[in-house]
């Protein structure tokens, strides 16, 4: 891990563009750098276009891999990085040794489409954005629409309703395949019950007929371990092949 994101970490504090000290409490945790940076390594990818910002934490980390990997295309985007952030993402990426890295302070809604009106390509993306379903799902439209087939593309704070509601619908996309999560440690008893029962239910599909169990039983809708992702808190798909879906694809989720 890059030196100065560890130290980062140790100290539990960073800086803003000015040099105040504030403490770290916004961002990814040791294991899920750790599960972004074997990713980008293991796959060998070196061109990512990420969505968040924030104090720049997964910014360091896929830079640093990127790096290498031997790449040096990042984009970066985020509307509030000097609003809200007071420009602690960037300043630290600056003060890592990343200075060449895209930065686009806008909309995701807005600069991920003009990134692919310019034709850019990645094989590595990241989602940890405005956290709601149609939002998440916006920003992996159109990562879909940059990522080469072998890339991956990684989405965090799964455990959220919207997040977990995008996953389900992401799992039916043909041409992506689970690629590894990051465990959440807080599980509650509730979503634990919730999840032994999907397990459950989805043993008595042999009680119905063929057509009902494929709407209501389906494997990639009664998600009891993998595909439901309530236990997990960052979750990596690759893509496997080139987006062909018909113009009338639909799949329950």
């Amino acid at each position: 891990m890059n030196q100065f994101l560890a130290a980062i970490i140790a100290a539990n504090q960073t800086q803003d563009e000015y040099g105040n000290t504030v403490e770290l409490h916004s961002g990814v945790s040791q294991e899920e750098i750790d599960f972004i940076s074997s990713l980008i390594r293991d796959h060998h990818l070196s061109r990512a276009v990420e969505v968040g910002c924030a104090m720049g934490m997964s910014s360091l980390a896929i830079s640093d891999a990127i790096k290498d990997e031997g790449g040096s295309v990042h984009y970066i985007i985020d509307p509030h990085q000097k609003s809200q952030w007071k420009n602690i993402g960037i300043s630290n990426l600056k003060r890592a040794g990343f200075a060449d890295v895209t930065f686009i302070e806008d909309y995701s809604e807005f600069a991920l489409p003009a990134l692919v009106k310019k034709g850019v390509r990645v094989n590595f993306g990241f989602i940890d954005g405005w956290h709601t379903f149609d939002h998440t799902l916006i920003d992996f439209f159109y990562i879909n629409r940059m990522l080469e087939v072998g890339g991956v593309v990684v989405i965090d704070d799964v455990q959220m309703p919207a997040i977990n509601k995008m996953i389900r619908y992401l799992y039916n996309y043909p041409g992506y395949r689970f690629a590894g999560k990051v465990r959440n440690k807080a599980i509650t008893a509730k979503r634990k019950l919730f999840s032994k029962a999907t397990a459950v239910i989805g043993g008595l599909r042999h009680l119905t007929g063929r057509r009902i169990a494929a709407e209501i039983y389906s494997p990639k809708l009664l998600r009891s371990d993998e595909a439901l992702q309530l236990d997990s808190s960052m979750i990596a798909f690759k893509k496997i092949s080139p987006d062909e879906r018909d113009w009338n694809w639909y799949a329950n989720f």
